[in-house]
């Protein structure tokens, strides 16, 4: 007990003879023009800071400084701008060569994240791994705080624009060996203000300097907010994300879930999406267990159902290949659909144009008797499809063909996307028989049979929200041309018709009809409305 009192007045000597030689050597000048050179050197950015850097020593040893910025690469733009921060650190540790900052708190930090037009971003050069800086001080952290802070994305490949405002992050340890906790949250709007959104994430992470990645345990994060004046909720957990940056960058996941709900005028669609793994690194990786789920679901009851699966998604040499396996049911015009298609895929990924295909896709659909049909329908289908994604202009251009097969009926069709916001797609078909009467239920008379297959020229359908006409089925704007070698109708058999076919809102309607009959004169632009 008296050796302990004996070296206790020689430690607080030894204290308060290093907080007055930090004190009488701090040159702030100096400092930041040592700061400013090394960040030029190491990383070709420009720093500056405008505020004061200072020391305090009550009620513990903390250096703060205002008003600093950082430049994107070769002095560009601004990258960050940050108003105050603010770093405690341990004395006792600074005699052993060790800088131990008990807090550090960043407040009003504002990022600018920038795509170009080529694809780079202004912050590539921190994806690359650096060789480390000597010094003879080994740092740690062991709490970091960011409060009132904000993160904005501008991608000039898309012209799409996101802020992240209100930002907070909590960690525990940081260091090159680190274990700690992290929370965040802000708010998400984008550009133009159609989506906003509540963010809160947690998770376990484990951080080493050694191989340079970050690992997240447990991470959990959700979403609230409304796009396009529908209100959403997001869900997602995993057991674990891994990220290593550098030459060799890889991304892993493990048992990832995702659950959301909207609620839009058509009803609840709810959404479950489920993987198993995933390892992603700069020449291929692997994908198991991708399984994806909606349901559109009106007071309870389930109207339709779409399921995705992926059992392999296995990228060598920058293509990546598997199957997609695809289910769904729902209804139309009072009748139930059901269908499965097989989509063989490969997809090859690139700075400056990506590529998807399916060369030889196959699937089969019922459409079940009711209302109107007086007989079910199995149909075949096989076909093929392209989406190719080029930059800089991120233009997404998509086309392929889908034949269809029924009793003695064929119908070839070729399609492209014609346009994404709103979705359109514009289609060329050729139908070499079809004969209604096989399919359609007799009405009462003639009149009335006519009335429903064929409204008279004016007649306004119902509104697809007053009727189960598109119950349960998402319809884009389809538009394009129809040909139809033989066509029965009612006992008539008319031959050579062509029209042009457009479905919108999900209502369907045909102009410039002409029909070449054999037994009856010819009709010539008649337009129809279902």
């Amino acid at each position: 007990m008296k050796c302990r009192r004996c070296w206790l007045p020689t430690i607080l000597i030894l204290l308060l003879g290093l907080v007055l030689a930090l004190r009488a050597g701090f040159d702030s000048d100096l400092v930041k023009a040592r700061l400013i050179a090394q960040v030029r050197q190491e990383t070709r950015r420009e720093l500056a800071i405008d505020g004061s850097l200072r020391l305090r020593f009550l009620p513990r040893l903390a250096v703060e400084a205002d008003a600093i910025q950082l430049s994107s690469v070769n002095g560009k733009d601004a990258f960050l701008t940050l108003d105050k921060l603010t770093g405690a650190i341990k004395i006792v540790p600074l005699l052993r060569g060790r800088v131990v900052v008990n807090r550090i708190e960043l407040r009003n930090l504002r990022i600018q994240a920038v795509r170009y037009a080529d694809g780079s971003t202004n912050f590539d050069d921190f994806l690359i791994k650096r060789g480390a800086t000597e010094t003879p001080w080994k740092i740690d952290v062991e709490k970091a705080v960011l409060l009132d802070s904000s993160l904005s994305w501008r991608d000039e490949m898309t012209g799409r624009r996101l802020e992240l405002e209100n930002l907070y992050l909590r960690t525990g340890h940081l260091g090159k060996q680190a274990r700690g906790k992290l929370e965040m949250g802000g708010h998400i709007r984008d550009a133009s203000g159609e989506a906003r959104a509540n963010v809160i994430a947690t998770s376990l992470y484990w951080i080493n300097g050694k191989e340079t990645f970050l690992q997240l345990e447990n991470p959990h994060v959700t979403v609230k907010g409304e796009g396009s004046s529908a209100p959403f909720h997001l869900e997602l957990n995993a057991r674990r994300a891994r990220g290593t940056v550098g030459h060799a960058a890889a991304l892993e996941l493990a048992q990832l879930a995702l659950t959301g709900e909207a609620t839009r005028d058509d009803g609840t669609w709810r959404t479950a999406i489920q993987l198993a793994d995933l390892q992603v690194n700069t020449r291929g990786g692997f994908l198991r267990g991708l399984t994806a789920e909606a349901r559109q679901v009106r007071e309870e009851d389930t109207v339709a159902i779409a399921r995705l699966a992926l059992a392999t998604l296995t990228g060598r040499n920058h293509v990546w290949r598997g199957t997609l396996l695809v289910n769904g049911n729902g209804s139309l015009a009072g009748h139930a659909i059901s269908g499965r298609m097989t989509i063989p895929l490969e997809f090859m990924p690139g700075r400056e144009s990506s590529r998807l295909s399916s060369a030889d896709l196959t699937g089969a659909a019922t459409i079940q008797q009711g209302e109107r049909l007086a007989r079910t329908i199995d149909i075949r289908a096989q076909g093929g499809l392209t989406v190719t994604q080029t930059a800089p202009e991120n233009v997404l251009q998509a086309e392929g063909r889908v034949d269809l097969a029924w009793d003695a009926s064929r119908l070839e069709t070729g399609w492209r996307l014609d346009r994404l916001d709103p979705l359109r797609l514009e289609f060329d078909a050729s139908l070499d028989t079809l004969n209604l009467d096989r399919y359609l239920k007799q009405a009462g008379n003639a009149s009335d049979k006519s009335a429903k297959v064929f409204p008279a020229e004016g007649t306004q359908p119902a509104s697809p929200g007053s009727s189960a006409e598109n119950s349960g089925i998402f319809l884009p704007e389809i538009r394009g041309h129809i040909r139809i070698g033989q066509l029965e109708f009612k006992g008539t058999r008319l031959s050579g018709i062509e029209g042009n076919v457009r479905v919108r809102d999900g209502r369907l309607e045909i102009d410039d009809l002409e029909e070449s009959p054999r037994d009856k004169p010819v009709r010539k632009k008649r337009k129809t409305r279902r």
